[in-house]
């Protein structure tokens, strides 16, 4: 499993039902019909974008960061290291604060570090 597609999961785990199923709605052209779970039925890609606007919906209604956010932060910081782009998408609604990545990545590192005492070597998690 991809890092993408852990994301992706995490993020349709959080995005509730009724608010996927109103962004599918928008998306769709026509009313999509619901599952037995009472999500929308819709493809691959609409489901994709709904779950997108939902997590951008969810961010700036409740201020929680989304994986999406995360995720976000952690792309431009990998490709730039700029902190200056990642404090502009943060200030545009697109991402974590620097701050807030600051601390995940010392969070990871702190894993790792307790990952190599323990076992005298670090493995990834990712498959």
């Amino acid at each position: 499993m991809h890092s993408t597609e852990i994301s992706f999961t995490s993020a349709n785990d959080i995005v509730l039902d009724s608010l996927f199923n109103f962004t599918a709605m928008l998306l769709s052209d026509k009313i999509p019909e619901l599952s037995e779970g009472g999500r929308a039925v819709v493809d691959q890609r609409i489901a994709e974008k709904a779950v997108i606007m939902s997590q951008h919906i969810l961010q700036h209604v409740s201020g929680v960061a989304t994986p999406l956010d995360i995720a976000t932060a952690y792309h431009i910081f990998n490709q730039t290291r700029s902190k200056s782009l990642v404090m502009l998408n943060n200030r545009l609604g697109l991402g974590i604060s620097y701050e807030r990545l600051q601390r995940q990545l010392t969070i990871e590192s702190e894993k790792v570090k307790q990952q190599v005492e323990t076992d005298g070597v670090y493995t990834s998690q990712r498959q």
